[in-house]
């Protein structure tokens, strides 16, 4: 079965999801760097009613475009999860893409985006959550579509009613594709600390094949790539000391590290690198930097394949979302 690559998303307080853009026989990859965007508004859920249709404007042409909950639901659910995974993690997702898009829809009714002209979200991706039309699913799914949309669709059918909500408010429920062992805090992560958004331990992915990633960097290429960010960086003759590790969270993820006479961010030198997280080690030997990177995304809130591996153990969606969220609860809205 092929597995869905995906690119992030997202975001309410950290939107979260994310566009999947090819097929491949690797974990789902995600792009977080745009999913650090926070909506500080307060989104209550007693008093939300579903809109008939949700708008997304098509940025190349300016148009805006109507769809049903539904169908949005499940377009949003074959963008961003696998269709081969269990189908209690399905359901997890399709809560928390309805999640999204509703708080989405509310926070833009609260504070209208000009940038939108009226539409709740557009199809820039790395701005908001990820979608996929049925042409678009086609394309990547081919011959298994027809299959997996029965089964995307059973799944969002079963949950389509309900979001996730932290003392009475729709959650900005940030997920990602795997975790290096334990999630990461709302805190580390993008500097804002929410509740729900809580480290936990989470070591269902680590047994899959692509958890860690080896890299490997030549003293000059390195030098290269700092340069081109840092034009006064100062690196010294000894390359050893180029990058050092210096600051992790207890989940593993890398604050701080020097780099030369400067001393960055984690997430920069991710950035820099192309590492899939800011979960890493670094060494040096004959003239050649080694990075093990561990997981894949940022690392906070929901892990897919940590869900997956917890529903083949039987575990369904409330348990899911539940363990992954800290504190929050399952509601129906009206």
């Amino acid at each position: 079965m092929k597995n869905l690559i995906s690119i992030i998303l997202v975001f309410g307080v950290m939107l979260l999801a994310i566009p999947a853009v090819a097929l491949y026989k690797k974990p789902a990859q995600t792009k977080d760097d745009s999913s650090s965007k926070i909506i500080k508004k307060d989104v209550r859920v007693e008093a939300l009613k579903e809109p008939e249709v949700y708008k997304m404007l098509d940025t190349k042409t300016n148009t805006i475009f109507e769809i049903k909950p539904r169908d949005y639901v499940i377009g949003a659910v074959f963008a961003q999860m696998p269709a081969n995974f269990e189908k209690e993690a399905l359901k997890s997702q399709a809560i928390i893409a309805h999640t999204y898009i509703l708080r989405q829809h509310e926070t833009v009714v609260q504070n209208s985006l000009p940038d939108l002209m009226g539409a709740d979200f557009s199809n820039n991706f790395n701005m908001y959550q990820a979608y996929f039309n049925a042409e678009q699913a086609k394309s990547l799914y081919g011959d298994e579509y027809n299959t997996n949309l029965k089964k995307i669709s059973e799944a969002v059918d079963e949950v389509m009613k309900k979001v996730v909500t932290y003392n009475g408010s729709l959650i900005s429920p940030a997920f990602h594709s795997m975790s290096g062992g334990m999630t990461e805090s709302a805190k580390n992560a993008w500097g804002t600390d929410l509740p729900y958004l809580q480290p936990v331990k989470s070591d269902g992915e680590t047994k899959e094949k692509g958890f860690s990633e080896t890299k490997t960097f030549s003293a000059e290429e390195i030098s290269t790539r700092l340069k081109q960010d840092y034009k006064d960086i100062k690196l010294g003759e000894d390359k050893s000391q180029w990058l050092k590790v210096g600051d992790k969270s207890e989940s593993g993820t890398v604050l701080t590290l020097t780099a030369g006479d400067k001393t960055i961010k984690g997430s920069d030198l991710k950035s820099i690198l192309s590492l899939r997280s800011c979960n890493f080690e670094i060494s040096f030997k004959d003239d050649t930097f080694t990075i093990v990177s561990k997981g894949v995304g940022h690392g906070v809130g929901f892990s897919q394949y940590g869900a997956n591996a917890m529903a083949k153990s039987g575990s369904t969606y409330d348990k899911l979302l539940s363990y992954y969220y800290t504190g929050i609860k399952i509601e129906d809205i009206k």
